[in-house]
């Protein structure tokens, strides 16, 4: 069946969800909800469909509705009233799985949580390349904030699909051969790793007309990419950019104190934080990562408005390495 690509995205949004991020294998999306405002009619948060697919997240049928394909995790207005107040809700996904999770801000107390076994099926090509081809359109200045943002965002979200269509990874590892034989390997560091990806990013960010400054210091250490892009009406916008690797002691800190720090020293509400895993997409070490990343910078950062949106990029190959040094 061929299918017209379809895609939206709610504004209050704010850029912070990509069409790209949607097709990503995982991902996840915050909002906040209050009670008294649950809808009693459809509402959309986003959607995105191409041919045999469709992904969508919203209220449908008085419940919260969080589809792919044809599995559909519901979450009722009964369960939102089980924790009173203002709560904080995060939908995450990956291949084989659904999830719904509801809890305080910062999730510092009593949560709950749906989830639902998918059968993992990939979008398709067509929507892929399709995505793809609006992300590289030719930009100079950015009608909106907004605008500037998804930009940002649909560059990050663009690395891994450039790792996925190279032949060999080694590039991204530090091996050691004895002839033909190698005798061990282990990932980079993450600042050599950072010098590979602005070199994946440049070709993106020339088109798009977004400036990159890599490793800014920022009174508390180094930011790793500063992105500023010109909007109308307004000058210049920011997005700062973390990276860290997901074997790292520090992974929950980063996002939690050091990132809200840099944005705040940087003068943005805009913030991005990226992971960067070793295991293979395929075998993947902490299923719930995407939920605690986001609980732990909505502690850190409270503007419920302007959350930190989070990149995930796989460096392994189908089979990972059984064990990684810690940074």
């Amino acid at each position: 069946m061929n299918r017209k690509p379809e895609f939206y995205v709610d504004p209050s949004a704010g850029g912070r969800l990509t069409a790209e991020a949607l097709l990503h294998s995982e991902g996840s999306v915050e909002f906040l909800y209050r009670a008294r405002e649950f809808p009693k009619k459809k509402c959309c948060i986003f959607h995105i469909a191409g041919d045999d697919f469709w992904f969508n997240f919203g209220f449908v049928d008085g419940e919260l509705s969080l589809q792919r394909r044809e599995f559909d995790l519901r979450m009722p207005e009964d369960f939102f009233l089980s924790l009173p107040g203002n709560e904080t809700v995060i939908a995450s996904w990956t291949l084989n799985r659904l999830t719904l999770l509801l809890g305080p801000m910062g999730f510092q107390g009593r949560n709950c949580s749906k989830w639902m076994e998918i059968e993992a099926r990939p979008p398709p090509a067509s929507l892929i390349n399709w995505v793809r081809r609006q992300n590289l359109l030719p930009m100079v200045e950015y009608d909106s904030e907004a605008t500037f943002v998804s930009r940002v965002h649909a560059g990050l979200s663009s690395i891994q699909g450039k790792i996925d269509e190279m032949a060999s990874r080694s590039i991204f590892w530090d091996i050691q051969y004895d002839g033909a034989r190698i005798v061990s390997r282990s990932p980079k560091k993450e600042r050599d790793l950072l010098t590979i990806i602005h070199g994946l990013l440049s070709d993106h960010f020339f088109l798009s007309s977004i400036e990159i400054y890599p490793e800014l210091t920022a009174g508390i250490g180094r930011l790793d990419f500063l992105f500023v892009g010109c909007v109308k009406r307004q000058g210049q916008s920011k997005v700062c950019a973390e990276f860290k690797l997901a074997h790292s002691r520090d992974l929950e800190k980063g996002i939690e104190n050091q990132l809200p720090e840099y944005m705040r020293r940087h003068k943005t509400r805009n913030g991005t934080y990226c992971v960067l895993d070793f295991n293979s997409k395929d075998n993947q070490k902490s299923p719930g990562l995407h939920e605690r990343l986001a609980a732990a910078a909505r502690r850190g950062w409270q503007d419920w408005q302007f959350p930190i949106k989070i990149h995930h990029v796989y460096f392994g190959n189908q089979s990972p390495p059984s064990r990684l040094s810690r940074e």
